[in-house]
Order: C-alpha cells, then sequence, then structure tokens
C-alpha cells in the first residue's frame, strides 16, 4: 500500500493518494494520472480556494463492505464519494476538507470492457464524477442529472477523452 500527498499543480491544496489494490499499478503512474484529472476538474468548477481530499484506489470487496456498511446495498460498486464538507466558514488559510473517493478496480475494468473504453478514460470519468459529488452535485433528478453530465463532459473534453455518456462501440 502507498500514499502520496504532494500536489504541486494546486497550492495550499492536499490530496492523500492511497493505492490499497496493486492492480491500479497497471496504469502508468497512477498518482500523476489522478492529480491530472483533479487539476482539470478543479479548473472548470468552482472550489475552495484550498481544500483536502483523499482518493483511495481499492478493491471491490473493500468497496463492498463500505457500500454495504453506509448505503446499505451489498454489493461492490465502481465509485463511492463521502463529501466531508458542508461549505461552513472556515478559518483563515484552512483547506477546506472536501472528503474522500473510493474506486474498486474489478467493477472499473470490468465495465470499462464492456463499454469499449479503455481503464483510464473509465477511471477518469468516475474520478470527475466523485469529485463533483464532493463539490456538491448530485443526480437524484433529472434536472440535477443534466447539470452534473455536462459538467462531467465538459472536464472530459478538456482532458482529451470523448464522451463518457456515449460508449465507443456504439455506431
Amino acid at each position: 500500500m502507498r500514499r502520496e500527498r504532494q500536489n504541486a499543480d494546486m497550492p495550499g491544496s492536499q490530496i492523500d493518494i492511497c493505492i490499497r489494490d496493486e492492480n491500479w499499478r497497471q496504469i502508468p503512474g497512477p498518482e500523476r494520472f489522478i492529480r491530472k484529472i483533479i487539476t482539470a476538474a478543479q479548473g472548470l468548477c468552482e472550489t475552495p480556494e484550498a481544500f483536502e481530499m483523499s482518493i483511495v484506489l481499492d478493491s471491490d470487496l473493500a468497496v463492498q463492505a463500505l457500500n454495504r456498511d453506509f448505503r446499505g446495498k451489498d454489493a461492490p460498486t465502481n465509485v463511492l464519494s463521502f463529501p466531508g464538507y458542508d461549505g461552513a466558514a472556515l478559518l483563515p488559510g484552512q483547506p477546506a476538507p472536501l472528503g474522500d473517493i473510493i474506486l474498486a478496480h474489478e467493477t472499473l475494468t470490468r465495465e470499462a470492457g464492456a463499454q469499449g473504453k479503455s481503464l483510464e478514460q473509465h477511471l477518469a470519468h468516475l474520478l470527475i464524477h466523485g469529485f463533483l459529488h464532493l463539490l456538491g452535485y448530485t443526480h437524484e433528478n433529472d434536472s440535477e442529472a443534466r447539470i452534473m453530465e455536462a459538467k462531467e463532459r465538459a472536464i472530459m473534453q478538456e482532458l482529451g477523452f470523448p464522451d463518457p455518456y456515449i460508449e465507443e462501440h456504439e455506431g
């Protein structure tokens, strides 16, 4: 298990990246990749000037346990987001505690294959999706979903990835 905490691209912000499942190492430089995605998302979103968050790359088994314990769903899922900041006033210079994003390797790998996408493309999309949840975006109704999906599409386009809601093997 390896942790990385530096964040030169986002001064004042801190991302704790923990790789708990070594299968994530099939992505070259996963920490660098994650920082690139979050930096792009931050650039296209209204975010606190400084924030703290953690990203955990884990297994289906670990994510299933969290999904069961916190959402009452005893099954793995691709990404879980646990917001940690409600917009309350912070002390000057104090970073906003955005929260945690946890991703399940086997589920993402399986979904990427089924959708004809690379693991990197699918990971980028779900990191963005999780990050937006930490910022307060939701998809509880059609209107909220359209707003969140439009933001996801814009960030993915900025990164040079195709629309995440159109499967590559279609058409």
